[in-house]
């Protein structure tokens, strides 16, 4: 019989108690429980089935296939393409409507490359490409 829990409740004045302790010298008051291992836990059933791992979720939306351009890529394409000049978010809209995604996705994607050091992101609200965007595109672009 493997000893799962134990629980001791005393009522008592605090008085009254340390009188009992008091009142048994040189009784040392030790106590050691042990138990044994817990079995391992079968996996949850759902539905006749083990259930899915929180992990497990896939992405509604498909990762790009060989050679589609993503959102990031077309963006820096088109900062490499003015790399002089500085933009808005907003400005960077109607490139990704171009590509087919939704135009008001930029600011997440523009916040993530300013974090990855392609773009910078100026005072004025607005976004340039750096040197590191420059030499990370050249590769796609002769590819």
């Amino acid at each position: 019989m493997s000893l799962r829990k134990i629980q001791f409740s005393f009522r008592a004045d605090v008085t009254t108690f340390m009188a009992a302790l008091s009142s048994c010298p040189g009784v040392d008051l030790h106590i050691d429980l042990f138990g044994d291992q817990k079995p391992a836990r079968p996996p949850r059933m759902f539905n006749g089935k083990a259930a899915p791992k929180l992990l497990e979720h896939k992405s509604k939306r498909p990762r790009p296939r060989k050679g589609e351009i993503t959102s990031a890529k077309a963006i820096l394409a088109f900062f490499v393409l003015h790399k002089d000049e500085r933009f808005k978010a907003a400005q960077i809209g109607p490139v990704l409507s171009a590509i087919g995604r939704n135009p008001k996705s930029a600011s997440p994607q523009l916040s993530a490359m300013v974090k990855t050091g392609l773009i910078k992101h100026g005072k004025d609200g607005s976004y340039q490409v750096t040197a590191r965007g420059l030499a990370r595109h050249r590769p796609t672009a002769e590819g």
